[in-house]
């Protein structure tokens, strides 16, 4: 019975009474992930020597545990007890199944994102009472995320833009409750993007982005033409916006009436250039030395069939009355239903004088 005796005594006599111990602090910088960091803390004891495990672990957002380190039992001793890779040894090092968790087991960082870090005293001998030290750690900085095109202040051509934008890390690197949101709205008058984000009603709004592009939806309001419109991409954790690209704006261009082509002068030969119908009008002028009072036209295909054109298709211009001289005048070729190809436009004055155009049809 001696034996047993003096063992319970000379336990008694290291440790003491039992350890009041705390834990003050941990220093795990996202950037540098291993299991001598992880575990990394400093610890007061306020009584007596005792011995305890460090259990330090990792966790994201859904509170899915990433990484979890275990050390050896060790002394803690009374005072400040500095633990690290010089005075700990690694019992267990377990990293979960997740991409984030083999991204970090690879990279030794943390993906962007929000991610708990607590340090754990789980007592063998002299301490009554466990501790727990938990601090959030944002590694948001240590990505990027912003736009790409439209560009800020750009000028669109088309109702149906495609958004681009860009972050650091692949899509299955989001914990559950994360995701990235798209918001597009209207700007009102001297209004910038960043305050139309903030109060306006989205015309557009895209939850749970997979992928770096977004062809503006069909389902959605349709842009106007001359407003102006902002944009912005957000990254979302647990229904709090944890980063976020700059607002940018863009405006649709407000299509003015197309110019017509510069009156084009039919001539008697015809030349080896092609005028270029637009909004299927051929706008032409021919000179005369007299008032002719009636024109006659063909259109003649690149297979030498003639097609009479009906002179309610011709409109003079409002601006000239036909004499002698200048003479302007507007062709409507649309009720001809004519398909893309080259054409010759063929005029025939009162005195069988041949006016010559070549053309080419969209």
């Amino acid at each position: 019975m001696l034996k047993p005796l003096l063992l319970i005594f000379s336990i008694f006599l290291f440790y003491g009474s039992y350890a009041q111990v705390s834990i003050l602090s941990s220093s795990l910088s996202s950037y540098n992930v291993t299991a001598n960091s992880v575990i990394q803390s400093s610890v007061s004891n306020t009584a007596a020597n005792a011995q305890i495990i460090i259990e330090a672990q990792i966790t994201n957002a859904a509170n899915e545990v990433l990484v979890l380190v275990r050390s050896e039992p060790i002394v803690l001793h009374v005072g400040l007890n500095v633990f690290g890779p010089h005075n700990i040894r690694i019992q267990q090092t377990q990293i979960g199944s997740s991409p984030q968790a083999k991204f970090i087991e690879t990279q030794h960082r943390l993906p962007s994102g929000n991610y708990n870090h607590c340090i754990k005293v789980i007592p063998v001998a002299g301490v009554e009472e466990p501790d727990e030290y938990c601090n959030q750690i944002n590694a948001e900085e240590d990505g990027f995320l912003y736009l790409v095109n439209p560009i800020d202040f750009d000028t669109i051509d088309t109702k149906r833009p495609l958004l681009l934008w860009m972050h650091s890390e692949p899509f299955n690197l989001l914990s559950q409750g994360e995701f990235f949101k798209m918001t597009l709205v209207a700007l009102d008058d001297n209004q910038t993007a960043q305050e139309g984000i903030t109060t306006n009603s989205p015309l557009l709004m895209k939850n749970y982005l997979t992928r770096h592009e977004l062809m503006y939806p069909f389902d959605s309001e349709e842009l106007e033409e001359g407003k102006r419109y902002g944009w912005q991409v957000q990254k979302i954790s647990n229904g709090s916006v944890i980063n976020q690209t700059e607002s940018w704006e863009f405006v649709l261009a407000k299509k003015e009436d197309p110019i017509d082509h510069l009156y084009v002068q039919l001539k008697p030969k015809s030349e080896g250039k092609f005028y270029e119908v637009q909004n299927e009008r051929i706008y032409f002028r021919f000179d005369e030395k007299y008032n002719s009072q009636d024109i006659k036209l063909k259109i003649i295909t690149d297979q030498g069939e003639k097609l009479d054109v009906s002179v309610d298709n011709l409109k003079e211009n409002s601006s000239a009355n036909r004499s002698a001289g200048y003479n302007k005048y507007i062709l409507d070729v649309g009720p001809m239903k004519l398909k893309q190809g080259y054409y010759k436009l063929e005029a025939t004055n009162e005195k069988s004088e041949k006016f010559l155009l070549n053309f080419h049809m969209h």
